[in-house]
């Protein structure tokens, strides 16, 4: 897009001895000593950040080539530090106490047009491209973080692209935009239940993905049991707000789930719980090919178990409160039919109030207390290794040294975790889980892809109680397939033959095992109106 520009130095060389130039049958190669290099223009960088690329060509040169790098390493730096729409020439001047003139020229916007876009008006797309005005010169790191940022709102796609102005001189923008509406209803089904309430859970809701026209997303479910609605009850509320300018998100989730297990054994079992998230999420800009984020985090969940026999309370039964604080790294890097991504992030509770003391911790499980931290880890690995072949890996852990409540446990089983086994159906105060899938060529016209797939997870209970397994693995093998429409439906279907069972399942209420040689089938479907 930018066109070279000619690099011109003009010299004054003083001749001080006729006689001698005369006598030269041969040119000397110009030699003069750098002692400075001034920058002219409006330089976007900081002085230290100047003086760091010029600081390596400083000293005696022969010849115009060190100053033409020199140039060309202050241009890469603007470029990179996302000033890519500067020019850097040699200035006119004459070689005096060893100072070398730049001159900066900025491109600037001429035109910015909006192209595509039926359900998202101009003053909504101008905030996702900040510092793209006409008549200045935008930063296009910041640019392509918030453009990222846009594209992960669920109703607009975003892409730009820039142009040499007619007239030269300047740059021309478009803004391509691909949006569908911005409210709709949601329906999905699964078959994450159990025996006691059924096998499969039905939501509905509604999403919201542009309130006060500033891209707030609003989204609304609720979810049951479709073989006894009385038995599931579970709301759930979650806003974002994004701020493009600065790359940062705020995130707000609620959710109150009632459970009524039934009679079991004997035992009438309820559980009964109360979220509430609040995340600030912060993208840094760009640096190449990898991406960073940090997510702090303050959570609120009370948790509500009662477990009645004959209509007594047992003990060790209750209500406890877990509130920690977290800061989660997030990174991200992306090459040439391959990504990596992970993420780590350490937790700690705030102990105190109602049903966050010792005492409410020690009452559901012996030993155990309010001031309990934990890690949590992520790490994914994405890799094409032919045409319409995919290879990946996910890995999810949680280490703790401490008597950890079921409800901050690490959970292994389910449709996302170790497939033939029932939702988090082993618990462990430490834990991981890994997943292998290979994607092989499917029907893609049709947005369906069969893969095959090997997980497994392992999980440690710290001072168990007495009969209680210290530590448990189990793996699982088979094969699925996934049909995706965008925007419209999403369906995941996994059959799992199980080579790693338990020997016991630690969770209440269930009374039998999963065994080697089991087979069970997943499913969950999305569907967007």
């Amino acid at each position: 897009m930018r066109k070279k520009l000619l690099i011109t130095l003009y010299v004054c060389v003083l001749l001080v001895h006729g006689a001698l130039a005369v006598a030269e049958t041969e040119p000397k190669q110009l030699h003069f000593v750098i002692t400075k290099f001034e920058v002219l223009g409006d330089n976007p960088l900081s002085e230290s950040e100047t003086e760091d690329v010029f600081e390596y060509f400083l000293g005696d040169h022969y010849g115009l080539d060190g100053i033409q790098e020199a140039a060309s390493a202050f241009e890469k730096k603007l470029r990179d530090s996302g000033f890519a729409f500067y020019q850097v020439n040699l200035a006119p001047q004459k070689l005096e106490a060893g100072v070398i003139k730049l001159q900066l020229i900025q491109l600037k916007v001429d035109k910015v047009e909006v192209e595509g876009n039926v359900h998202f008006d101009a003053e909504n797309l101008a905030r996702n491209i900040p510092t793209l005005k006409s008549g200045e010169t935008p930063n296009t790191r910041v640019l392509s973080r918030a453009i990222n940022m846009a594209d992960s709102q669920p109703s607009k796609s975003l892409k730009l692209q820039f142009s040499e102005n007619e007239t030269g001189g300047a740059i021309n923008a478009k803004l391509k935009v691909t949006d569908i509406r911005t409210h709709f209803a949601f329906v999905s089904v699964n078959n994450t239940g159990n025996d006691e309430t059924g096998e499969f859970r039905l939501t509905g809701g509604y999403q919201f993905t542009n309130l006060f026209n500033r891209d707030h997303n609003l989204s609304l479910s609720y979810t049951t049991s479709p073989s006894d609605f009385s038995a599931v009850k579970q709301y759930g509320a979650s806003y974002t707000i994004p701020f493009y300018e600065i790359g940062g998100e705020f995130n707000m989730f609620l959710a109150r789930s009632d459970v009524d297990s039934g009679v079991v054994n004997n035992f009438a079992v309820s559980g009964a719980g109360t979220i509430a998230l609040l995340h600030y999420k912060h993208t840094f800009l760009q640096s190449g090919a990898y991406k960073q984020q940090l997510d702090f985090g303050l959570d609120h969940k009370l948790f509500e178990n009662d477990v009645d026999f004959f209509g007594n309370p047992v003990s060790g039964t209750g209500d406890v409160l877990s509130r920690p604080v977290s800061i989660a790294y997030i990174g991200f890097w992306q090459g040439a039919g391959k990504s990596v991504s992970f993420n780590l992030a350490p937790y700690v509770n705030i102990s105190g109030g109602s049903k966050n003391e010792d005492e409410d911790y020690n009452n559901l499980r012996p030993g155990a207390t309010a001031d309990w931290t934990l890690l949590r880890y992520g790490l994914g690995y994405d890799q094409l290794i032919a045409e319409n072949w995919f290879f990946r890996l996910k890995l999810l852990g949680q280490q703790s040294s401490d008597q950890l409540i079921s409800g901050e446990q690490f959970g292994i089983g389910g449709i996302y975790s170790v497939r033939g086994f029932d939702e988090r159906t082993l618990l462990g105060d430490s834990g991981v889980q890994a997943n292998i899938e290979l994607w092989v060529p499917g029907f893609n016209s049709y947005g369906i892809r069969p893969l095959v797939f090997f997980d497994i997870g392992h999980v440690e209970v710290n001072l168990p109680a007495f009969g209680e397994t210290p530590s448990t693995d189990i793996s699982s093998v088979g094969a699925g397939l996934r049909w995706s429409i965008i925007n419209k439906l999403n369906v995941v279907l996994d059959v799992a033959y199980v080579t790693g069972g338990a020997e016991e399942t630690n969770l209440f209420g269930s009374t039998e095992a999963v065994e080697k040689g089991d087979v069970k089938g997943h499913v969950d479907v999305f569907y967007r109106f």
